[in-house]
């Protein structure tokens, strides 16, 4: 999987309305992972607030696309192991 996060300054003014102007975007491509999967999203900030959404963007991209995602094998039953001493 690969993570691509990139700011967007809109103004490089100390004004606070310029600062809330500010945007990240998101990229996640999962074709690393032999699913064909490429997803976007825009956060509002910087490149701090893209990093703290992006684990949280990629859980939720796994969620809603769980039947793209190969799915683990479920384990045998293992044999129950008898106690020594232990009657039928």
């Amino acid at each position: 999987m690969k993570k691509t996060i990139t700011a967007q300054e809109v103004s490089k003014s100390g004004d606070a309305l310029e600062q809330l102007k500010r945007t990240a975007s998101i990229q996640i491509d999962f074709s690393g992972e032999g699913v064909g999967l490429l997803a976007e999203t825009s956060v509002g900030g910087g490149e701090e607030e893209a990093l703290k959404y992006a684990p949280v963007f990629e859980r939720d991209l796994r969620e809603n696309y769980k039947e793209l995602f190969p799915q683990p094998e479920p384990e045998e039953p293992k044999e129950p192991i008898e106690e020594v001493g232990e009657k039928k």
